[in-house]
């Protein structure tokens, strides 16, 4: 019988390295779960939110994916999922800029409040996500949000850790870009 435990811990421990399955949880508060429908939007223009939208279709949940919802948008949908990253190239092809994100952010937060709708937000961009722009909106907003989900390249200085231990809220620290899928179906299902 040890022998087989020990066998079955040997080969958990391959796949969690091969696969990258092992996640880091920073406090012990269960991530929330979505309810649909599920809206995928950006604060910062970053192409993480369609990232998100194709593994969500991938493991079947229906999501949609306006990178420049409205709060009026946001009203006629029960969890708001939001990708935090700054792209100067999604700026300009939204004819946006970051006072007019921060403001957009601030709107849908508000309304999200008010009408109780989930937001729950996923930093996958890693570190090429952390600028001083990107740094802005996830100091002013991640304490806002229901669950974080972090890429740890992108919380190398621990900003994502600490705000969810501060505001206690769920936080999922990813080792691995590939489990950005395994989180959405936890969230998702």
């Amino acid at each position: 019988m040890k022998r087989t435990q020990s066998w079955i811990a040997k080969i958990s421990a391959v796949v969690v390295a091969v696969f990258g399955l092992a996640m880091t949880t920073a406090n012990a508060v269960e991530p929330v779960k979505a309810e649909f429908p599920v809206l995928v939007t950006s604060f910062g223009q970053a192409p993480d939110g369609n990232t998100i939208t194709v593994l969500a279709k991938r493991i079947g949940a229906q999501l949609t994916y306006d990178t420049l919802a409205t709060p009026e948008k946001v009203k006629e949908f029960k969890t708001v999922i939001v990708s935090i990253g700054v792209s100067l190239k999604g700026f300009g092809a939204a004819g946006v800029n970051l006072d007019t994100e921060i403001a957009r952010a601030a709107d849908i937060l508000k309304v999200a409040k008010d009408d109780n709708i989930k937001v729950i937000g996923f930093h996958i961009g890693g570190e090429g996500r952390r600028d001083q722009m990107s740094d802005k909106i996830i100091e002013t907003y991640a304490g806002d949000f229901d669950t974080l989900v972090v890429y740890k390249d992108g919380n190398q200085d621990g900003i994502f850790t600490k705000i969810a231990q501060e505001k206690n809220i769920p936080f999922i620290e990813l080792e691995k870009l590939p489990q950005v899928s395994e989180v959405l179906k936890q969230i998702l299902k």
